[in-house]
């Protein structure tokens, strides 16, 4: 910046100042005129007396002489605004200067009379307040210096004072007018670098003039001037700077800063006054927010950094709300057991595989206030178990790893416990209490389309194959009849997905279950409210399991059917055994206690079990149909119905069933004598016609059976609540009965005496079970043991028989039976609708674990009298062809011959092209649960397309059966699977991986393709 101006003339080497010779009283003046020097002084006199006006009063001291504050402003005549200030040279800050020195007055200007100079050392308190004074009187200082006396009059003096050294900088404003720091005293102490100064003496002394008029350099020196942005951009451009004519090196001349010019010529001064005239307009300009010449470009830089501002502020309030929402959600999620996470507001739950890709999600407690967070209570629990107190509102006795417990203070309380893995399926269980008696408990497993094809359940009325197509409203999940109730009587309370995960019910769940209700695509869990002194309330738990693949979960299942049924294997040692494949092992938890780890108890079946399996899917079981004119069965229209399937020579034989009418009462497990006078006589007749005796068996017995007094004083039936009276209830719906108390061990070996009875006595060891439902019970009823459910019962009821022989088959259970016992579905009635849900209940079934079915009777149920409609008749002909077990009522000749050439041809497509096949997964379906039947979910379990085919099945492995199941249909669509298959049909080969559409089936074809490998056809 230029230097400051305050001092009038210049420093000499011994630091004093120099003073003009003329002085102001010297009458004799070059204008030679009288009346011209009075006015130069009357004028001179009105200027120092508006400029004295706005100083602070001048003082004369002996000492030393006062002089102006620094930075005082003085306005000129022509409205120049300067302050006072001491210009400081290169001399000044090299030597030490005096402390004070009078002022000499100047002859030749008036002002330097006023002008007290003093010339005081640069001491730091001088360069602190340099430095505090304000940026913008040091820019007007060095801009503008006091008019002379030329400025004044026209007429110059013959002597004047030199303000400020020769050589001014030039420096370049972008916005504003910037000066070169080279001559400010502040910033040149700064900046010791600058040569500026030393340049200036050696070009004074060496008495280097310039020339006055415009010089173009090429690439000059650079020179320390005023310049704006836009005069610096076209002179850089044009590769030439312009040195203006009132910038003037030499030393003649009379500068007195930047703006003004010498003062010898009339032409440049008044260019050096148009000069800062111009400067001074500009600043004011800017100060006034007055548009300027590059108003234009700067508006668009301007405009370009706001967008840049705003861009970014954008940026940075998107992040933080964006990391801040994550923040909250990351604090509301826990991740528990390194495979799930629970989120806390939602109450959301997720299981995750190995990959991280969720397998289950399930919506705990969803009758909870929305957005409520719980408390952690796992300390507390672990606390109370490690030292041996008893744990709050716990009544089982299961082992874990590891657990977590949450509660909602006042509402319910949930564990989730890590139990501990069996091969390679890890499940996980959510127990639930509640913490007041009216209070329901409530979660939701998702199981649309979105979140994997779901099955599982049992028989549903409606199917259910997958639980999409159900809808079953919140009900006790209990053995009913189909038709009446929504579940049959074949249940297993456990839903499996095509993501390998798994959903399992305890017996002792007592809540409800809904089934996609009203089509929201979910499994719904429900226990609410119920009077009871044993739990007074509401609990709820369940399991939830993951594996790697449907198959290891399918054996994952069978293990827990040994460990169900293993009660009835202790009463059949001759056929089955239990070991066990693994020693003991324990596991430190976190509680540091030990537990033991559970051992995989195995059953080893004997060669007759295999050979009972067989035999079952060769043969049928063969229900006697009476005609309208004979209701009542007898001893001779079994043996007459015998004779007749033996004229048919269908080339089968098997068992031969007889109705719980066999019995004089309900219950009393005593042929009808009249009926059957020689039951010992009909069993050997049977045998030698190739076919075995059964019967059929249920827990009733009748008020008026011989049986009953004596059962009642011994309590062998089920009883009323709190009371050793026995509870009533209805079999038939026309006999008042009783139920037999099979969890009693009286009444179990009153039953298995009697079957022993008969077998000694009539030679007959094969069973066919007819349990009772739990809508058949009494609605207020305990048993003699605390079962946790009433179908708990099923297992001891099998078990007693089981004593005597293994049963044939069954129409009700809760968990797969003990081989060679068979299922046998229920059938309402024979209709298109029980044809149209025959196959989604097997497909269920066999999804469940439960491999040996048996499909009921041929068009439906067998009833006194009742004939099935020929085309529904066939298409059931045709689809129990290729099933693994069937019952056959109804018999071919009751229709017409092409009836019966179609039995005959389908026997023995059966015979060749279906029993080996299902001969060859026997072992599979006893050693590890693998249905002889599998749905295409299980045959292609990457194919999303074939997990929801609910009306097609595998055969062994490459066998493929699309039956009709509708009335009058011509015509179906047919999904193939990934590989070639062959029409066994036209054969014709198709490719797979996609749905034929319009296949055309005649009455008497059933569609059915075989799969081959693509090296038969390289």
């Amino acid at each position: 910046m230029a230097a400051r101006i305050g001092d009038v003339g210049k420093r000499g080497r011994s630091g004093s100042l120099p003073v003009c010779t003329s002085t102001a009283d010297n009458a004799s003046t070059k204008s030679g005129s009288p009346s011209t020097a009075a006015k130069r002084k009357n004028r001179i006199a009105e200027l120092k007396t508006s400029a004295m006006s706005m100083l602070p009063s001048l003082k004369t001291s002996s000492k030393t002489d006062q002089v102006s504050p620094l930075g005082t402003p003085i306005i000129g005549r022509r409205g120049h605004i300067f302050t006072i200030s001491t210009p400081v040279t290169e001399d000044v800050v090299m030597r030490p200067q005096p402390q004070s020195q009078k002022a000499v007055p100047c002859e030749g200007d008036p002002f330097d009379q006023r002008r007290k100079m003093t010339s005081a050392p640069n001491t730091p308190r001088q360069d602190e307040e340099d430095d505090k004074e304000p940026v913008w009187q040091r820019r007007l200082s060095l801009l503008f210096v006091p008019p002379t006396e030329n400025e004044l009059d026209t007429e110059k003096e013959e002597e004047t004072c030199q303000l400020l050294p020769s050589v001014t900088s030039v420096a370049v404003l972008p916005k504003r007018l910037s000066v070169d720091s080279n001559h400010s005293p502040a910033l040149q102490r700064k900046d010791k670098d600058t040569d500026t100064g030393e340049e200036n003496s050696k070009r004074r002394k060496e008495g280097v003039s310039q020339s006055e008029n415009p010089v173009v350099l090429e690439k000059p020196k650079p020179q320390q001037r005023i310049i704006f942005q836009d005069t610096k951009h076209e002179e850089e451009e044009e590769g030439t700077l312009f040195i203006p004519s009132y910038v003037n090196n030499d030393h003649n001349s009379s500068h007195r800063g930047i703006i003004g010019g010498n003062r010898g010529e009339d032409t440049k001064s008044k260019a050096s006054h148009a000069s800062s005239h111009n400067s001074l307009s500009s600043l004011i300009q800017e100060r006034m927010g007055k548009p300027q010449v590059t108003q234009l470009k700067r508006t668009r830089a301007e405009l370009g950094l706001m967008v840049l501002v705003a861009a970014l502020f954008i940026v940075i309030v998107v992040g933080i709300t964006l990391t801040s929402y994550f923040y909250n959600l990351h604090l509301l999620e826990l991740s528990i057991f390194n495979r799930i996470k629970f989120y806390e507001t939602p109450r959301i739950l997720e299981i995750y595989d190995a990959t991280w890709s969720p397998l289950t999600t399930v919506h705990l407690g969803s009758n909870l206030p929305d957005n409520s967070i719980p408390e952690d209570c796992t300390h507390y629990l672990h606390y109370l178990k490690k030292h041996n107190f008893t744990m709050p509102h716990t009544h089982d006795n299961e082992d874990y790893e590891d657990m977590i417990c949450l509660d909602w203070t006042g509402l319910a309380q949930v564990q989730l416990r890590k139990l501990f893995a069996q091969g390679d399926v890890q499940c996980y269980s959510v127990w639930w209490k509640a913490s007041h008696e009216g209070f329901t408990l409530r979660d939701c497993l998702k199981a649309d389309i979105e979140h994997g094809a779901w099955w599982g359940g049992g028989e549903m009325s409606d199917g259910g194959y997958p639980i999409t197509n159900a809808n079953i409203a919140p009900k006790d999940m209990v053995t009913g009849k189909l038709g009446r109730n929504s579940w049959g009587q074949l249940l297993r309370r456990t839903w499996l997905s095509e993501r390998a995960s798994l959903l399992t019910l305890p017996e002792s769940f007592n809540g409800q279950v809904s089934i996609n209700y009203d089509k929201d695509g979910q499994i719904c869990l429900e226990s609410g409210p119920h009077p009871s002194l044993v739990v007074p309330l509401p609990s709820m738990k369940y399991n939830l399991c993951t594996a790697p693949n449907l198959t290891s979960l399918i054996y994952f299942m069978h293990q827990e059917s040994i460990n169900k049924r293993k009660i009835v294997a202790e009463y059949t040692p001759s056929l089955v055994s239990l070991v066990y494949d693994q020693k003991e092992k324990q596991t430190v938890m976190n509680t540091g206690t030990k537990v033991s780890a559970p051992r995989i108890l195995k059953e080893v079946f004997q060669g007759q079990v295999e050979e009972r399996v067989q035999e079952r899917l060769e043969h049928p079981v063969w229900v006697p149909w009476m005609p309208p004119d004979r209701p009542q069965l007898t001893q001779d229209s079994v043996i007459e119905y015998v004779d007749n399937i033996l004229n048919q020579t269908f080339g089968s034989w098997g068992h031969v069933l007889l109705p719980a009418s066999w019995q004089a009462q309900p219950g009393d497990l005593l042929f009808d004598q009249e009926r059957f006078p020689d039951p010992a006589t009909l069993s050997q007749v049977l045998k030698k016609k190739g076919f075995h005796l059964a019967l059929t068996l249920h827990p009733f017995v009748s008020v008026e059976a011989s049986a009953f007094n004596n059962g009642t004083k011994e309590q062998l039936w089920v009883r009323q609540k709190n009371s050793t009276l026995p509870a009533l209830a209805h079999y038939d719906e026309t006999h008042p009965s009783v139920v037999t108390d099979f969890s009693n061990p009286r009444a179990k070996q009153w039953f298995a005496d009697r079957l022993k009875y008969l077998q000694n006595k009539y030679n007959i060891d094969r069973f066919h079970l007819q349990p009772a439902d739990a809508h058949a019970l009494p609605v207020f009823h305990e048993y003699h043991l605390p079962l946790p459910g009433p179908d708990s019962v099923l297992v001891h009821f099998m078990a007693a028989v089981s004593t005597v022989s293994p049963p044939v088959s069954t129409e009700g259970t809760i968990t797969p039976p003990l081989p060679p016992t068979f299922l046998t579905l229920g059938t309402a009635d024979g209709s298109w609708n029980g044809l149209e849900t025959l196959v989604p209940r097997i497909l269920t079934l066999s999804m469940l674990g439960y491999p040996l079915v048996d499909i009921g009777p041929i068009g439906g149920i067998a009833r006194s009298g009742h004939v099935p409609e020929r085309e529904l008749y066939i298409r059931w002909l045709e689809a129990a062809a290729f099933l693994p077990a069937m019952q056959v009522s109804v018999l071919p000749d009751m229709y017409d011959e092409e009836v019966v050439q179609l039995s005959f041809e389908y026997a023995a497509m059966r015979k060749n092209m279906v029993l080996p096949r299902l001969y060859k997964n026997i072992t599979g379906a006893l050693e590890r649960g693998i249905p002889l039947i599998a749905p295409l979910a299980l045959y292609a379990p990457d194919d999303s397309v074939a997990a929801t085919v609910d009306d097609q099945w595998i055969v062994g492995d490459d066998l493929l059966v699309a039956p009709i199941i509708r009335r009058g249909e011509r015509t179906r669509n047919i999904y193939l699977p990934e590989g070639i298959w062959k029409d066994e049909i036209d054969g014709h080969l198709r490719r797979g991986g996609r749905w034929v559409k319009n296949y055309k089936v005649p009455l008497t074809k059933i569609p059915h393709f075989t799969h081959k490998a693509v090296e038969d056809y390289v």
